[in-house]
């Protein structure tokens, strides 16, 4: 690959529309720092979440164009809706997988 370059990334975790039943599966506690809005906390700990929720079904989605010997690819990061509680504490941000009760 010669050139690649991001063109566009987006990191939030969106409120629930609907409250969701469920038992926490596990979770991950990251040190925040108390000057920072919570969205900037959670987007500097963007790597530490995601490897977390990798675990959890995060997958890769790729697409590939060749016109007059030129590829173009385009690959996705995607995480699947996943339920989680998140909760802020003094100096720390708990993040639990939801497992939903049938």
């Amino acid at each position: 690959m010669k050139k690649s370059k991001i063109t566009h990334e987006h990191f939030h975790i969106t409120p629930s529309m609907t409250p969701i039943d469920g038992t926490k599966s596990s979770s991950l506690k990251i040190e925040i720092d108390n000057e920072l809005s919570n969205e900037e906390n959670l987007k500097n700990s963007k790597e530490k979440i995601l490897e977390f929720l990798f675990k959890s079904g995060i997958y890769l989605q790729s697409h590939s164009n060749n016109i007059n010997n030129m590829n173009k690819s385009i690959t996705t990061l995607k995480v699947p809706p996943t339920p989680l509680i998140v909760e802020f504490n003094s100096n720390t941000v708990t993040i639990s997988i939801l497992n939903k009760e049938e």
